[in-house]
This record gives C-alpha cells, structure tokens and sequence, in this order.
C-alpha cells in the first residue's frame, strides 16, 4: 500500500494515480529556485511593491506577444 496526499493507505489498485501527482511534485520543484530568483530579482527592482504589484509587473513582462 502506499500513501495518498491526506497521508492515508491506498490500495495498490488505486495507486495509479499517484505517479502523475508525483511527476508534477518533481516539475514544481524542479521551477521552484528559477521563479524564487526571478521574483526577488522584480522586488529588488521595486522594493517599494506591493506583493500584488511585484507579480502583476513581473507577469507583464514574461507573457507573451
């Protein structure tokens, strides 16, 4: 058996599901350091930015034409 996200058994019938959750877990994890970088970066642009403002300006400068 293994475990689902609220930490109790699964069936191994079930357990099929879990390989996909755990595939995007690694994807997350493996941006996570670039998107940490790239927001300090646009805060340290506009340190007198609201959180809101920070991620409003930075997603306004990644999106594309």
């Amino acid at each position: 058996m293994t475990a689902d996200a609220f930490e109790k058994p699964v069936p191994e019938s079930d357990a099929g599901g879990q390989r996909p959750l755990a595939l995007l877990d690694r994807a997350i994890n493996a941006q996570s350091p670039l998107v940490r970088k790239n927001v300090t970066r646009a805060r340290q642009r506009n340190p007198e930015a609201t959180p809101a403002e920070v991620i409003r300006n930075w997603s306004g400068c990644t999106s594309a034409p």
